[in-house]
């Protein structure tokens, strides 16, 4: 669940200061963000079918490393974004982060309905979407925290500066997940002779 949380927050961010970002301190018109920020969501929808056949061959961790990987490269890239930065560093960025949605969504539900008893998968399924809901609340929350009443290009850097730590950590809580896989799959001994 605090995976969950965590993803969402970080690709919230993405998704509620990208436009702020591009409107007030590049002066990008309504219209191109728009365009800009379909980079996201169009990347998320082409990456979620190649995720389900990916996750059906290897399992959802390999994808949920890869996610995680993708939003730390994102924010790392939002981060390095300067006020002239080339407008294809911004795309970059938000393809990041739209590829590791895509595989994060379709790995977090495998992940759920492989791990949860069926018969309580509608309750796991509701507390999964009540995490997601909590990480886009924590997103406007630190968004707001950090930028008080004015968008500013060094809230901006801040704001990727905890998405990258807060996507470091969702990489390290992958890996150490994976890392326990294989212990936990182990036959155990009963102690008998």
């Amino acid at each position: 669940m605090c995976s969950s949380c965590s993803s969402i927050c970080s690709f919230m961010r993405s998704f509620f200061g990208v436009p702020s970002y591009l409107q007030t301190v590049r002066q990008v018109s309504e219209f191109h963000t728009g365009l800009l920020m379909l980079t996201l969501g169009l990347c998320s929808v082409a990456a979620s079918p190649f995720a389900g056949k990916w996750i059906d061959k290897s399992g959802p961790r390999p994808a949920l490393i890869a996610a995680a990987l993708l939003m730390l490269l994102g924010s790392l890239w939002l981060v390095a974004l300067g006020k002239f930065s080339p407008v294809i560093g911004v795309s970059l960025a938000l393809a990041a982060f739209g590829i590791g949605n895509g595989l994060n969504a379709v790995g977090m539900q495998a992940a759920l309905f492989r791990s949860s008893p069926k018969e309580i998968a509608g309750v796991a399924s509701g507390l999964f979407n009540t995490s997601r809901y909590l990480g886009t609340i924590l997103s406007s929350l630190l968004t707001g925290m950090i930028m008080g009443g004015t968008f500013s290009f060094a809230g901006f850097r801040l704001l990727g500066v905890f998405l990258a730590g807060l996507a470091l950590v969702l990489v390290l809580m992958n890996l150490r997940r994976d890392a326990s896989a294989p212990a936990a799959n182990a036959p155990q001994q009963t102690g008998r002779a």
